[in-house]
């Protein structure tokens, strides 16, 4: 990925990650909103961490693992 792409890719996910964050709490009261939380922070971080000298892969799978942990935090507490 060049220079320039990290640039464009980071932008999009530090404009769409906190359009997620606000979208998950706007439907606070339900799943899919919070999941929408979860995402939108997952990719602002990925956005953030996209704009350092990371490998592009480290940077989006630091996001996804956060992404990840923040899920399987919300499906525990559902189920106790």
């Amino acid at each position: 990925m060049s220079a320039a792409d990290r640039r464009f890719t980071s932008a999009l996910f530090l404009l769409f990650g906190p359009l997620s964050v606000v979208g998950g709490f706007l439907a606070a009261f339900s799943e899919p909103g919070a999941v929408l939380v979860y995402f939108g922070a997952a990719m602002f971080v990925s956005g953030l961490l996209l704009r350092t000298r990371l490998p592009v892969v480290v940077a989006v799978g630091i996001g996804l693992a956060l992404f990840c942990l923040q899920l399987a935090w919300l499906i525990w507490e559902r189920s106790g």
